[in-house]
């Protein structure tokens, strides 16, 4: 999800959370289609397969079920995105495609959000500051291509090439509830003084080729 949030670094940075559930979740159902023969997967999914298997302790893709209604479990999940992470990172091509596909998903958000960002944002030293929250971020190396092909085709719009010059991914390091603080700070007609530079830190910088 992206939203305009208040937080410790900058009330208008763009917050995005995703789960290890949606990652599972692409990774199975693709499996499921390519098995139905509803949808080509991409690339091979045994490797995939096998690790599904492996991780909810099933035999076929009729074991699968109750894991996907009555005995949901979200840490079952948690744990085969792990996996699939592990397995991106070993090669596994499916691994990749479904990581990157997060990625172009997560871009997408800060695409839709793109056209209201305030002026000031956009001009940003480091470009468009995006607050980064969540475990997912983890596996930035297997998001990124997905990620940056969305945001570079965004830049290059004629609706955006003008004022989209950049972005920088940041860790929130001190609590959300400093933000909070200081709105009940000004809402009392004071204010907090912070050194917002120091409270979130960048992990990934990058700016768009103006020609």
């Amino acid at each position: 999800m992206v939203a305009a949030r208040h937080s410790g670094y900058h009330s208008d940075l763009n917050h995005i959370s995703s789960s290890a559930f949606w990652i599972a979740r692409l990774a199975v159902k693709t499996v499921f289609d390519a098995q139905d023969n509803l949808v080509a997967p991409p690339y091979d999914i045994t490797w995939v397969t096998e690790a599904m298997e492996e991780n909810f302790q099933v035999l076929d893709l009729m074991g699968m079920l109750p894991h996907l209604c009555r005995n949901f479990q979200k840490s079952h999940f948690a744990g085969f995105c792990k996996k699939l992470a592990e397995g991106a990172e070993a090669g596994d091509a499916l691994s990749q495609h479904v990581f990157a596909q997060v990625g172009r998903v997560l871009a997408k958000h800060v695409e839709s959000v793109l056209p209201a960002a305030q002026p000031a944002l956009l001009r940003c030293e480091r470009g468009l500051p995006v607050l980064c929250v969540g475990s997912v971020w983890k596996s930035w190396s297997l998001l990124k291509p997905g990620f940056t092909e969305v945001l570079e085709k965004a830049a290059s719009s004629d609706k955006l090439k003008d004022r989209f010059h950049g972005y920088s991914l940041l860790t929130l390091q001190q609590s959300s509830a400093l933000g909070g603080a200081s709105l009940g700070v000004q809402s009392l007609g004071s204010s907090i003084r912070m050194d917002y530079s120091t409270n979130a830190d960048v992990f990934y910088q990058h700016t768009f080729n103006s020609g």
